[in-house]
């Protein structure tokens, strides 16, 4: 089944359910792939929110952590980062053809309450931990 007919069917499951949509996760979201085909991988993240301030995890397996960049622009977060070593995969997708991966690249959108202010970045382990603080309401 290709993406656009996944895509169809996620629409035509959303008419169905109607009044019941809103009970419906992340996971019904529009079907996009996670790659481009010019070798850019968007890595999988994570948003822990806390009273005070907001955890993003990015997960950069075979990362090289030298060539790490964490932007904000505006209220977006983009984080590249190269790759070690290319990653190849042969006969990729339907047109059997090669696809070569060299860079990770993620823009996440932050929250309307972010203090950028309060802005760290560390590395744990395969793991890219930003904290980015909250503007406190008086």
């Amino acid at each position: 089944m290709s993406f656009d007919e996944l895509s169809r069917l996620r629409r035509r499951i959303r008419e169905l359910l109607g009044e019941y949509e809103p009970v419906l996760d992340e996971s019904w979201r529009e079907v996009a792939p996670m790659w481009t085909s010019d070798g850019v991988l968007e890595p999988l993240f994570s948003i822990y929110e806390y009273p005070d301030h907001y955890v993003i995890v990015v997960d950069l397996p075979g990362a090289d952590f030298s060539t790490l960049s964490v932007d904000v622009k505006g209220r977006r977060l983009v984080v590249r980062c190269r790759l070690k070593e290319e990653v190849v995969f042969s006969r990729w997708g339907t047109i059997q053809r090669e696809i070569r991966f060299r860079e990770y690249m993620r823009a996440i959108d932050l929250p309307q309450d972010v203090d950028l202010s309060k802005f760290n970045v560390e590395r744990k382990g395969t793991m890219v931990v930003i904290v980015v603080g909250r503007k406190l309401e008086f």
